[in-house]
């Protein structure tokens, strides 16, 4: 058993296992980062779409109507900001640390590991 994992450990760090490592954690980063900028352009084309419903109701059925749609734009457009804003502090980081640390304990360079592990520990002094 002990030969397998000395064997093993002598694997994990090859040269190019250890740039496959750096490619798989940037591929999880760059992952978080589109998500996250999709969310933005959401949130832009809802802005957009409701500012150009409120001008074609304001050109069909007047100035009134108009008005009440353009508050009603700036409702759905808070909204759906605020919806946004939710991810940031609910399940979405929660998930990022679960990941992003998992992938760090299970590829990351030995500093990698140490810094991942005293961050945790900061987390639950400050917890208590």
């Amino acid at each position: 058993g002990s030969q397998m994992y000395k064997d093993n450990q002598e694997k994990m760090q090859s040269k190019t296992l250890q740039e496959t490592k750096k490619v798989v954690k940037a591929g999880i980063e760059s992952s978080f980062k589109i998500i996250d900028a999709m969310v933005e352009a959401g949130l832009l084309f809802v802005a957009e779409v409701t500012v150009a419903t409120a001008e074609v109701i304001e050109h069909t059925h007047g100035g009134d109507a108009g008005a009440v749609a353009k508050g009603a734009g700036e409702i759905v457009t808070n909204a759906a900001k605020a919806g946004a804003n939710l991810r940031h502090v609910g399940l979405t980081p929660l998930a990022k640390r679960a990941i992003l640390g998992t992938t760090i304990d299970m590829l990351g360079t030995e500093e990698e590991k140490k810094a991942l592990h005293e961050g945790k520990s900061k987390e639950t002094d400050t917890a208590r």
